[in-house]
């Protein structure tokens, strides 16, 4: 009508909405323009604005556009209650959305909106604007106890203050994060460890809305970080992280220091001595790894050092008393004594190449069809599984036996085995080793005979 469009009373309903608009927007001249807006609104309507993103929930709006198209000016207010945002490309999403946005002059604020995030809580604060055709926003957001999974294999219950700002469809996330505590997948192997927190190729996947975004974040740790973890434990590690690039594909720059702490690895405790993890390239996000590690097996004081990125990982040792390589081999790996006397060293040499010649698949393969005894899993669980092709002593007839290792205490060791030939070939021994010179052993063999021996080792230099 006289070039304006007139809105009467214009209902829109459907699945969660119902909202009415009345009003009029000049068509012509200044394109003037007054139109009221009340009602409710599903928020899944707004995936059709900004693809990528989940959104469930509902809002109340009560607002008044008025001004010209050119310059338009927003009053009134926005209120969530119960909604949800999710990217499904992002580790972690807001639920539980609460809160009113009021909007004077153009400018909305956010006077009071909190959400639940992974456990945790999150409050925001903030402002927006629209003028010239132009959207600007600055959004705070204080986190509390939230918990992420990133990578998806490590847990990280953190705390923060983020913040997101931007013009038009630009903007940058800068802030901190502090990490207070941590674990990870249990059954996770040191290897596949290390190997998460490498990059991932194509980085969270294609999503304009995430490449948009720009991030500046820093990553710190509180003091002595709990880690809980079946491969570490008291660990005391020193983060000095930064996140850049974009959300969509984010990158680590910077290092992580272990000052402490203690690693199972091949069913061995070790200390850590020292431990570093650096980020240094951007585009590759490839950490390398250097840590010391010290262990004492079977009266062996032993040293290992990785070094190196995920996918060539070098590794050094040293030992007292020093070891030749094959006899660190069985000391790591199935927890045999290193021996000495050269005749055993050269019948033990034919009996590899004997069982070797047989075919090794074949022992792990009895190995793996005969399960653990789940007795022995329930009552004291399984600290080390361990198949030895060498255990069959001097005998001519290569054989081997399957051991199950559980460390009691610090110096007390309880070992079940028997031979992968015969399910009746048992044995149960105890060990404790209260110092590197004495050795008490309590043996059932077999046949289901008791015995013990008493050890004093001394070393002649």
């Amino acid at each position: 009508k006289d070039g304006d469009l007139m809105l009467d009373s214009m209902v829109l309903t459907g699945q969660g909405t119902d909202f009415r608009i009345d009003g009029a927007i000049g068509l012509a001249g200044e394109r003037a323009m007054d139109v009221s807006i009340d009602g409710d609104v599903n928020l899944r309507l707004l995936e059709g604005f900004a693809p990528g993103i989940e959104t469930t929930g509902s809002s109340t709006i009560g607002l008044r556009l008025h001004g010209t198209l050119d310059d338009p000016s927003l009053e009134g207010s926005v209120e969530l209650a119960e909604a949800s945002v999710r990217v499904p490309a992002v580790a972690t999403q807001l639920s539980n959305l609460d809160g009113t946005i009021a909007f004077q002059e153009g400018q909305g604020k956010i006077t009071r909106l909190t959400a639940t995030s992974g456990g945790g809580t999150v409050e925001f604060s903030g402002v927006t604007d629209y003028r010239r055709s132009q959207f600007e926003f600055r959004v705070h957001a204080s986190a509390k106890d939230v918990r992420v999974n990133y990578p998806p294999t490590i847990a990280s219950i953190i705390d923060g203050d983020l913040t997101l700002a931007g013009v038009g469809g630009q903007s940058i996330l800068n802030g901190n994060v502090v990490i207070s505590r941590m674990s990870t997948a249990s059954k996770l192997s040191f290897s596949d460890l290390f190997t998460s927190l490498q990059k991932p190729e194509g980085g969270l996947g294609q999503n304009p809305l995430l490449d948009a975004v720009q991030v500046n974040v820093h990553v710190g740790a509180i003091q002595q970080l709990p880690v809980e973890t079946s491969l570490v434990r008291d660990i005391q590690a020193d983060f000095d992280l930064d996140i850049v690039g974009t959300l969509g594909n984010p990158s680590l720059v910077g290092e992580i220091q272990i000052a402490q702490g203690e690693l199972r690895m091949l069913g061995t405790h070790y200390r850590i001595n020292r431990g570093e993890i650096r980020f240094i390239d951007a585009l590759q996000a490839e950490p390398l790894l250097s840590v010391e590690l010290e262990t004492r097996i079977r009266d062996v004081d032993l040293a290992l050092v990785l070094a190196g990125p995920s996918r060539d990982l070098s590794l050094s040792y040293r030992s007292d008393p020093p070891l030749p390589f094959h006899d660190l081999v069985d000391l790591v790996a199935v927890g045999k004594e290193p021996t000495v006397d050269p005749s055993i060293a050269s019948r033990r040499r034919i009996e590899q190449q004997s069982v070797i010649q047989t075919g090794a698949d074949n022992i792990l393969s009895q190995a793996i069809s005969r399960p653990v005894s789940k007795r022995l899993q329930r009552f004291f669980g399984v600290s080390r599984l361990k198949v030895d092709p060498q255990i069959g002593g001097l005998e001519s007839n290569p054989s081997a036996r399957l051991s199950t290792e559980q460390q009691i205490a610090e110096d007390i060791t309880l070992i079940y085995s028997y031979d992968l030939s015969s399910a009746q070939q048992q044995a149960i021994r105890l060990e404790w080793n209260p110092d590197r010179k004495w050795s008490f052993i309590v043996t059932r063999d077999q046949n289901g005979l008791l015995g013990s021996d008493v050890l004093y080792k001394v070393r002649l230099r």
